[in-house]
């Protein structure tokens, strides 16, 4: 672990001068009347310990300069960035052994894993992006981007279901009862209607034929003495002609015609009836399916909050569904103070070869949050800079018109 030695800070922004020696200390109050570049103190270290310089911020430089130079020493280095114009500068590592390092860029960022955390900025992010900072520092049990992706499929799934059984259960509703029984064919009805006029006509003819034969009978009597072969011939025909007429019921004609008058209104209900089944099927199935999707969505849920419960958050740390908790209220109801203190806490779970936080606005903590911060610092070995406005400048660094007394 490299052991910051000393910070400088010559011509850049509101600085002209500015040096303190930080070896042995763990917290480092800056003081100073507003605009007495407190922030562009902080600032300073902030460009130096970014490798890609991506703040890029305008005018760098010192009005009336034309070099700014920002220096941090530590027990094994030289960390430089120097500007000659409005630039993001140019950066150097030096090794104090005489080692060379082909890229400062990957140097400081291999040294500090990424730029210096503000945990007073971190207060004032959205609760998502909150929640988000502290998951990346947490071991959970689970991938949480691919458990939240496959609950927001599963949630997707239930809704379209949703809509679906609502659409089912009104077509359920508005369709009739109908009534009960097969649907009828009406080229079977018109068929057995066909079949029973038919029979009628024969009946007709028979009962013709009958009183044609009981005539002839009359002429046969009359000729009975030359025609008693032909009188035995249609005596014949007459009897097998009676015995089926005997056994002879006629077709329920009007009750045929009944059936297919109203065949439209039958087949309609019976119709009804099945399309009735169907619907309320559907929706038993779907009212199915939506219990069966919630069910996956609640372990989805369960196997998320166990692992959350199951995780080692510090400092009483939570999250829920839309950011941070603290002893189980919402991060943002807090006091200020024990936000950053929540924060700092949070940052300092990392362990960087160069550790170093910054805390702008630091007017917000009073002695003892300021105890508190040190005695963490002191506990991970990280140094801090804080930032307060000190009307009286009456602490131990305090900057006067860019120059650090």
């Amino acid at each position: 672990m490299s052991n910051i030695q000393s910070l400088k800070v010559e011509n850049f922004k509101g600085i002209r001068h500015a040096e303190i020696n930080v070896a042995g200390r763990h917290l480092v109050v800056i003081g100073g009347k507003n605009g007495a570049g407190k922030s562009s103190f902080l600032d300073a270290f902030g460009e130096i310990l970014d490798p890609k310089g991506t703040k890029l911020i305008s005018r760098p430089i010192h009005d009336g300069q034309e070099v700014a130079e920002v220096t941090l020493t530590t027990d094994s280095r030289i960390i430089t960035r120097r500007w000659t114009k409005n630039d993001s500068g140019t950066l150097t590592v030096a090794a104090l052994d005489g080692a060379k390092y082909g890229s400062p860029a990957k140097a400081v960022e291999a040294l500090v894993g990424a730029v210096p955390f503000d945990p007073l900025e971190f207060t004032r992010r959205p609760d998502a992006d909150q929640r988000r900072a502290l998951l990346e520092r947490v071991a959970l049990p689970f991938d949480l981007a691919k458990l939240d992706a496959e609950r927001a499929t599963v949630f997707e799934r239930r809704t379209e279901l949703k809509r679906e059984l609502t659409r089912e259960q009104a077509l359920a509703k508005s369709l009739p009862d109908g009534i009960d029984g097969e649907v009828v064919s009406a080229s079977d009805l018109v068929a057995q209607l066909a079949e029973a006029e038919r029979a009628v006509r024969e009946h007709a003819e028979a009962t013709g034929q009958i009183a044609n034969a009981e005539a002839r009978q009359q002429q046969i009597t009359e000729q009975i003495a030359t025609l008693t072969a032909e009188y035995t011939e249609i005596e014949a025909t007459k009897q097998g002609l009676s015995a089926k007429a005997q056994g002879w019921v006629e077709p329920d004609h009007a009750g045929i015609q009944a059936r297919l008058d109203g065949i439209d209104e039958h087949n309609e209900g019976v119709r009804a009836r099945q399309a009735k089944a169907a619907a309320a099927e559907s929706v038993a199935k779907l009212e199915q399916a939506v219990t069966d999707v919630q069910a996956e969505l609640d372990r989805i849920d369960k196997v998320k909050a166990d692992g959350l419960a199951a995780a080692d958050f510090p400092a009483g740390l939570s999250v829920d569904e839309t950011g941070i908790t603290v002893d189980g209220l919402p991060f943002k109801q807090i006091n200020s103070a024990t936000r950053i203190r929540v924060a700092l806490d949070l940052v300092t779970l990392t362990h960087p070869d160069l550790r170093i936080v910054m805390i702008k606005d630091g007017s917000l903590l009073d002695s003892e949050s300021l105890t508190e911060i040190e005695a963490l610092a002191i506990a991970r070995d990280y140094l801090v800079l804080v930032e307060v406005v000190d009307e009286q400048g009456e602490g131990e660094f305090v900057l006067t018109e860019g120059v650090l007394a």
